[in-house]
């Protein structure tokens, strides 16, 4: 006769531990969603920053061309200065 109580309770013991691995499964699947949410901010953000530092290293190399050029025209000897 407490055969078919063992029989019942494992049932709902399985149930319950069912219920508690769907949870488990389920916080996690979210914790991973937003951990994923934040590393594509966090990934967004610093291509942003590459990009900017690329800009300003462009723009220090047109600089110093710049600069180049202009040292080399007032280096040169003026041909009709004569």
């Amino acid at each position: 006769m407490s055969r078919p109580e063992i029989k019942r309770d494992s049932t709902r013991y399985l149930l319950i531990g069912y219920l508690m691995l769907s949870v488990l499964f389920a916080a996690l699947w979210l914790l991973d969603t937003f951990q994923l949410d934040s590393q594509r901010v966090l990934i967004d953000s610093t291509d942003m920053a590459a990009k900017k530092m690329r800009l300003s290293a462009d723009l220090i190399e047109v600089a110093r061309s710049r600069t180049r050029l202009s040292h080399e025209m007032v280096s040169e000897q003026d041909i009709f200065a004569r």
